[in-house]
């Protein structure tokens, strides 16, 4: 997913990538949840991409015995989280439903102005 997600970065040149990893755990992925955790990301990344107006992509990546994690923060215009979720905007929604599938628990933090995180644990 790193690879994708800096050859996908490079084709928005105003947006500097940051990326870190602790991969140090057993922690491992069954094939539907590494492909949702996978489509999850790509969504956030798209739309911090498409959307944000973002000077910033930090990506945090972390593993331990139990659990799996990946944190995507942007330092763009931020939205209204709710007003999101109330509207007929999907992406949210989309990333919400695929996070229940794999029982995964997903933060999303977003306020105008203030950039958004979000961070998906399985």
């Amino acid at each position: 997913m790193i690879d994708y997600t800096h050859r996908y970065v490079q084709s928005y040149p105003t947006i500097k990538l940051q990326v870190g990893e602790n991969f140090s755990g057993t922690k491992r992925l069954n094939s539907n949840e590494a492909l949702q955790h996978f489509r999850i990301c790509q969504e956030v990344i798209t739309n911090a991409c498409k959307y944000s107006e973002s000077e910033m992509l930090e990506i945090e990546g972390q593993s331990t015995d139990n659990k799996f994690s990946i944190k995507i923060k942007d330092n763009g215009i931020g939205f209204d989280l709710q007003a999101i979720q109330d509207g007929e905007h999907y992406g949210v929604k989309n990333i919400q439903k695929r996070a229940e599938v794999i029982k995964a628990a997903i933060s999303i933090n977003a306020a105008m102005r203030k950039g958004v995180e979000v961070k998906i644990t399985i």
